[in-house]
């Protein structure tokens, strides 16, 4: 249950408590409203996260002759993404808006597609593909080295992504939106950090699944303490108990 999920079920609790007060004739809508919203919410999430794991299986099919190179991706799914009524974006806009690989290059190529628009880079196949509805998939290739897994480059580029996403999508009227990391083929990697061997602190599974998070869409937003559960978990596959920042190493 995420967290906007867990404040509609304590204002339901809180009416809940208001109504036993009285006779309990305001039990049956509550009951409605909270079956309702249930209803709704394991909807929209199940559709989510079933279409972020048939990208996921697309993309490792896609790259199975690169099963030794980790890949890095990352799904933003607005809250309303799959709603019949969601207001499309305008793609004559994001011809101008740049969003940016996770590495932080800008790509050197943007064209329209069937999706959307898609950025790529010629240097590599790194990508950031902007769905129609503000979903947006970015992939990239270029997060290790010799076994070793840039995990600060890994956190700084999500933030940015994160960011960069929250400026681009000002104008869409979603509030929230989920944010899904996926890390392929990164089974007997270590972390490569300065002044630290991690080698004997290898990763033990092929991906890594990293929990949801959603983010509320706004300026005020702190991205880094949004996306901090999820990247302690990254940490604690490679044999740390949270996550350190890079400044910890110096």
């Amino acid at each position: 249950m995420n967290n906007s999920d867990q404040k509609k079920l304590i204002e339901l609790e809180n009416k809940q408590e208001k109504g036993m007060g009285g006779d309990g004739s305001n039990l049956e809508l509550i009951f409605k409203q909270f079956l309702d919203w249930y209803k709704d919410s394991n909807l929209s999430n199940n559709e989510k996260t079933l279409w972020v794991k048939n990208r996921l299986n697309q993309i490792k099919k896609a790259r199975q002759q690169e099963e030794q190179i980790p890949l890095l991706v990352v799904h933003i799914l607005p809250k309303n993404a799959f709603e019949t009524n969601t207001t499309n974006i305008n793609l004559e806009d994001y011809t101008v808006i740049l969003l940016p690989m996770l590495d932080g290059h800008t790509g050197d190529s943007r064209r329209i597609n069937y999706h959307g628009i898609l950025y790529s880079e010629t240097y590599s196949n790194s990508y950031t593909q902007l769905y129609r509805n503000g979903i947006v998939e970015s992939v990239c290739d270029n997060v290790s080295e010799n076994k070793r897994l840039y995990v600060h480059q890994i956190e700084i580029g999500i933030i940015r992504m994160v960011g960069d996403y929250l400026n681009a999508m000002q104008n869409v009227p979603d509030t929230s939106f989920d944010l899904h990391i996926t890390i392929l083929n990164v089974e007997g990697f270590y972390f490569s950090l300065p002044r630290m061997l991690t080698k004997n602190n290898v990763i033990d599974q092929k991906d890594l699944y990293l929990p949801c998070i959603t983010i509320k869409m706004s300026s005020e937003t702190n991205i880094e303490d949004a996306i901090k559960p999820a990247i302690d978990v990254l940490w604690n596959a490679g044999g740390f108990p949270k996550s350190l920042p890079i400044n910890a190493f110096y």
